[in-house]
């Protein structure tokens, strides 16, 4: 997962996705040259992710939670996300069919439907217009 060439970025991107979209390769240079860039920073920080538990951190919260998951995903293992569902009562699941890592990426368009239409189930909850309550209060 930590990046020291081109070459390790690229078995990176080829490990996390499945169905790889275009990119040109002038932008994927640029990732790979910020990844290298962040290597010393990047290997301070990934012990600290691995021993953090988010089942810890997210057990019980009632914040409605789309997750979305690669059904192929090489990264982290598909059965996270059930685990993550069992832990929040307000989420949903979709496991996307031979899909990677990096669904927006790969599934651009589904996955923008899918998050579309979970922000449809949402309740509208109204805006408080702290203009409107300043008109109409007896203010100077």
């Amino acid at each position: 997962m930590l990046v020291r060439s081109e070459e390790e970025f690229d078995e990176l991107f080829r490990l996390a996705v499945t169905k790889p979209p275009f990119i040109p390769r002038s932008v994927l240079h640029v990732l790979a040259q910020a990844r290298i860039r962040n290597f010393e920073l990047e290997k301070w920080i990934f012990p600290q992710v691995q021993s953090y538990s988010v089942e810890d951190k997210v057990a019980g919260l009632m914040v409605p939670t789309l997750i979305v998951w690669g059904e192929s995903d090489r990264l982290l293992n598909v059965a996270s996300a059930e685990i993550l569902h069992r832990l929040l009562p307000r989420s949903e699941v979709i496991i996307m069919p031979q899909i990677g890592h990096l669904p927006m990426l790969e599934a651009p368009r589904s996955t923008a439907e899918d998050y579309l239409r979970f922000r449809g189930t949402l309740a509208v909850v109204p805006r408080h217009n702290s203009s409107a309550s300043i008109q109409g209060s007896n203010l100077p």
